[in-house]
């Protein structure tokens, strides 16, 4: 099950469908709609890094994509930008690379993505 708390800032969007999570700033969901159909397919990370990255690596938004494969025990993390994302026991960090970290991490039986600085207690957590 997922679990969300709010961004009182509207700075961030996070899209859920399935096992996979993308998270972008506000400023980027006009990437969204030629996104969504793609996150309901068993790993979008193809699509999802043509549409993000369509700009250029120069203009492409800070964003954490998670593709869990339940059966696997797996997930698929991709972050770029000041995002932590927490598969299993390990930790990725997308900030200070010029393109983005990318790792499938076994184990990931839990999945925490957080904007680096936010504020993790604020808010109820919504399903």
């Amino acid at each position: 099950m997922a679990t969300y708390r709010h961004d009182p800032d509207g700075a961030w969007f996070a899209a859920v469908r399935g096992g996979t999570i993308l998270l972008v700033p506000a400023v980027a969901t006009g990437a969204l709609p030629a996104i969504w159909p793609a996150l309901a397919e068993g790993d979008p990370t193809p699509q999802v890094l043509d549409r993000l990255t369509a700009q250029g690596v120069a203009a492409t938004p800070s964003f954490a994509l998670v593709v869990r494969d339940h059966r696997a025990g797996s997930a698929r993390v991709v972050v770029r930008g000041p995002i932590t994302v927490r598969a299993g026991d390990v930790e990725l960090h997308g900030a200070g690379v010029s393109t983005w970290v990318e790792r499938v991490v076994d184990g990931a039986n839990e999945v925490q993505v957080e904007v680096d600085g936010a504020d993790v207690t604020a808010g109820e957590a919504l399903p």
